[in-house]
C-alpha cells in the first residue's frame, strides 16, 4: 500500500497576519466618527441600523482576527463602502436631509 505524503502550504509570517488584522481593526475604529455623524441627518431607525451594522462588522472582525486576517481588512473596506452608500448616496432617497 502506497503512503500519501501530506504537503502543507506555507503560511505567511505571523507578523504579516497581525499587521493585516490590526490595520483592519484600526480602520474600523477610525470610522466611528463617520458613523456617529449620520446621527445628525438620519432618523432613529437609520441610526440604529447603521450602529448595528458597525457593531456586527467589528464583532466579526474580532472573531476573524487570528484565523482570517485578510478578511478583517476587507471588513474595514466593506464598512467604508456601506457608510458611503447609505450615508452619502442614499440620504436624499431616504429623506435624511436637514
Amino acid at each position: 500500500m502506497a503512503s500519501v505524503a501530506r504537503v502543507d502550504t506555507p503560511s505567511p509570517h505571523p507578523v504579516v497576519h497581525t499587521l493585516l488584522a490590526g490595520t483592519g481593526m484600526l480602520l474600523m475604529i477610525a470610522q466611528v466618527p463617520f458613523f456617529l455623524s449620520i446621527g445628525i441627518l438620519a432618523p432613529a431607525s437609520g441610526r440604529l441600523l447603521l450602529t448595528g451594522a458597525w457593531v456586527l462588522l467589528v464583532t466579526l472582525g474580532v472573531h476573524w482576527f487570528r484565523d482570517h486576517p485578510g478578511r478583517v481588512l476587507g471588513l474595514a473596506v466593506l464598512m467604508a463602502v456601506l457608510w458611503y452608500c447609505v450615508g452619502v448616496l442614499a440620504e436624499d432617497a431616504l429623506g435624511w436631509t436637514v
